[in-house]
């Protein structure tokens, strides 16, 4: 069977990864990249309805809404955005952060926090309502229509947590996020990881196309930021794929006597967390 040519490599793809209903799931070998073909375009170049509606009925989403809302300094921070205060523990130069995918804002709270001067995109209306009711300059609309609207704004670091597997074209997507950046600034982006064991059997419909399109492993993360002309400096994945798991194994003590296995495996480099982070840099 001859699929499409993968979009971040453009190797004829040949196999699937998994025949989802309606969506089969190509795996690239070349680059390890598995996709889906949708018809409609989603992600933050993508008609608000879709992610609109996922902020109205998934409690997931839902909650990113009330997350937005706390004001304690101390709200526990995840993976993607350790990441960030590792790599970026103070602002740099002009201090201008740039977040795409926002939501309601809470990372752009977090980030205003440490000294950054933050601006955020948001396709869903209500969730950017959320952000702006509570001060944060969101704008409501998609990154193209951002850039059209603010053709001269460069900022020191771009940043799209949990964006790009929305995206169904993600180099171009990337190339949008390096024109966003100033020379020598910084890219960061981050996606669930196809390594993840228990991603498979993982049923939420917001893990699967229409909504997820793209499933990354390091290799595709980084191949896909050079193609976008970024040179990456590092790119990583948290320790174990704890969220998924508590998504497919619903006993607590289930989950502690299989948690030793997990890091023994992960000790061997067999799987990996659920969530891959990248960082690259504008030469």
């Amino acid at each position: 069977m001859l699929g499409p040519p993968c979009p971040i490599c453009s190797t004829s793809v040949k196999d699937l990864w998994i025949s989802f209903p309606g969506h089969p799931i190509w795996k690239c070998e070349e680059c390890y990249f598995c996709f889906a073909v949708v018809d409609t375009p989603r992600g933050p170049a993508a008609p608000e309805t879709l992610y609109e509606e996922l902020y109205q009925k998934s409690d997931e989403y839902r909650a990113l809404l009330a997350e937005a809302a706390r004001t304690d300094r101390r709200a526990r921070l995840a993976f993607a955005e350790r990441f960030f205060f590792r790599h970026f523990p103070s602002p740099l130069g002009s201090q201008q952060l740039l977040d795409i995918g926002c939501g309601a804002g809470r990372f752009l709270r977090i980030a205003s926090l440490h000294g950054w001067e933050v601006r955020g995109v948001e396709p869903a209306p209500s969730a950017a309502a959320v952000g702006q009711s509570l001060g944060l300059p969101i704008f409501q609309g998609d990154l193209t229509q951002f850039l059209c609207a603010f053709p001269n704004q460069r900022f020191d670091v771009v940043t799209a947590f949990e964006v790009i597997e929305h995206v169904p074209n993600p180099v171009p997507f990337l190339s949008q996020l390096r024109e966003a950046t100033l020379p020598g600034g910084y890219v960061l982006v981050s996606a669930p990881n196809v390594r993840d064991p228990y991603l498979r059997f993982d049923r939420r419909t917001e893990t699967w196309p229409p909504v997820h399109v793209n499933f990354f492993s390091r290799k595709a993360i980084g191949r896909a930021l050079e193609r976008a002309g970024l040179q990456p400096i590092a790119v990583a994945t948290n320790l174990l794929p704890l969220p998924t798991m508590r998504q497919v194994i619903r006993s607590r003590l289930s989950r502690a006597v299989l948690k030793p296995g997990l890091l023994i495996l992960r000790l061997f480099g067999l799987i990996e967390g659920h969530q891959i982070a990248a960082l690259a840099k504008r030469l």
